[in-house]
């Protein structure tokens, strides 16, 4: 703990703009992490927050910040985590004034910030739709007490800090160690109106790694694949699977066989017989679940791992186009046709 955290944040904060400091469980940071945007990510005991100046719960406090301070989330919480720092045009008064209620959702609402600016495309760079040991908690949840989360907000005109915290969410994941984040290569989406679609694509990813249902699991990740092929309407999966394979397929053949392959992740009537085969319609039309399907675990996990190597191509791709606008990308996405290339 050689540094303090306005040593590394204090030039973002100005009047009504002030910093917000998550903690970030299941994760381990080797070093701070700097990225485009104006967040920060600090290893555990990385940094101090002496700074700060946070104030305790005192008898001149409402019943929120005393409801905060029973959730059992203080400085030492803080201490002991991988923090998200940030900074945050918000309205202070308001916050103290506020109720608990108030505070929990902001606390989602910073969370849901923390996503936007860094943590959607860390989750999309090192995780995996199959694996589901490395997935790390939402920001602001923390290791000691897997119910409670918090917020320590930081106001440098009053120069003192607050702490919010309570039961904002529902879940935590436990399985596995968590997430240790390095290496990061993944660009930020730039301003272009393919920017604006992959952001919200990556914010939908992320949202489906947490699923813990394999059933919606693998519809969600269906219904990623046709956000991805048309954000602004819905085109039948005839269309949709044309537009995937010329993200993966190499070869004619393989082009072939990927059309083939998404009609049994989909709909797959016999015309003869009036069975049905697809996956997809059997899950949400005929009521199957997936082990119904797919009864084996390692089959499973092999399935959603194919679906993330559909998923995948789209993004990146859509990422390093990300300043374009829609018609100018789609002219882009026509052109391309590996699978057109004569085979070796």
């Amino acid at each position: 703990m050689d540094e303090d955290i306005l040593s590394h944040c204090g030039d973002w904060l100005r009047p009504g703009v002030h910093l917000v400091a998550l903690p970030w469980a299941r994760t381990l940071a080797e070093g701070p992490i700097e990225f485009i945007e104006e967040i920060i990510i600090f290893p555990s005991g990385e940094i101090t927050l002496a700074s700060l100046n946070i104030q305790e719960t005192g008898p001149n406090d409402s019943l929120a910040w005393h409801q905060s301070a029973i959730s059992g989330v203080d400085v030492e919480t803080f201490d002991h985590q991988t923090l998200i720092a940030f900074p945050l045009s918000f309205d202070w008064d308001a916050l103290v004034a506020g109720s608990h209620n108030d505070h929990l959702d902001f606390i989602q609402f910073l969370s849901e910030k923390a996503d936007a600016l860094a943590l959607d495309s860390i989750r999309f760079q090192l995780c995996r739709l199959d694996l589901v040991d490395t997935l790390p908690a939402k920001a602001g949840q923390i290791d000691s007490n897997h119910m409670m989360a918090g917020a320590l907000l930081y106001n440098a005109q009053l120069k003192q800090g607050r702490i919010i915290g309570g039961a904002a969410f529902t879940h935590f994941p436990t399985r596995g160690l968590g997430l240790p984040i390095d290496r990061l290569h993944i660009p930020a989406p730039l301003d272009g109106e393919v920017g604006h679609h992959v952001t919200h694509a990556l914010r939908l990813y992320g949202s489906l790694l947490e699923v813990e249902d394999q059933s919606l699991k693998f519809v969600q990740a269906i219904s990623l694949l046709e956000f991805l092929s048309d954000p602004y309407s819905y085109q039948n999966f005839v269309e949709v699977k044309k537009t995937i394979a010329r993200y993966v397929a190499k070869t004619t053949a393989d082009y072939q066989r990927l059309l083939l392959r998404f009609k049994e992740l989909t709909g797959n009537k016999d015309q003869q017989t009036g069975i049905e085969r697809g996956y997809r319609t059997l899950i949400v039309h005929l009521g199957k679940r997936l082990r119904e399907i797919v009864p084996g675990a390692d089959a499973r996990r092999q399935l959603f791992l194919e679906l993330d190597g559909y998923i995948r191509p789209i993004i990146r791709h859509m990422i390093e186009h990300s300043d374009m606008d829609w018609e100018s990308y789609v002219e882009v996405r026509r052109a391309m046709k590996p699978f057109l290339l004569p085979e070796n």
